[in-house]
């Protein structure tokens, strides 16, 4: 996370959703979070995260495209 990897929130939000704490229109807070490291599958892993729901997220790069960001 010192470098700027973002991806462990990922993984936190995707553990909310398994609980229903979000709406179901709730924007995701990144685009995905591939590729995976190591140490985000054993995080995922370790809190039992849907392997389903990390494989989804993880065919997806981390980075959105520059054109398409909103900056407001």
């Amino acid at each position: 996370m010192i470098a700027g990897d973002l991806r462990l929130f990922y993984l936190l939000w995707l553990m909310a959703v398994e609980t229903d704490t979000f709406e179901a229109d709730e924007p995701e807070p990144m685009p995905g979070i591939g590729p995976m490291t190591a140490a985000l599958e054993a995080f995922a892993a370790f809190f039992d995260i849907d392997p389903d729901l990390v494989h989804a997220a993880a065919e997806r790069p981390a980075i959105a495209d520059p054109e398409r960001i909103d900056l407001g």
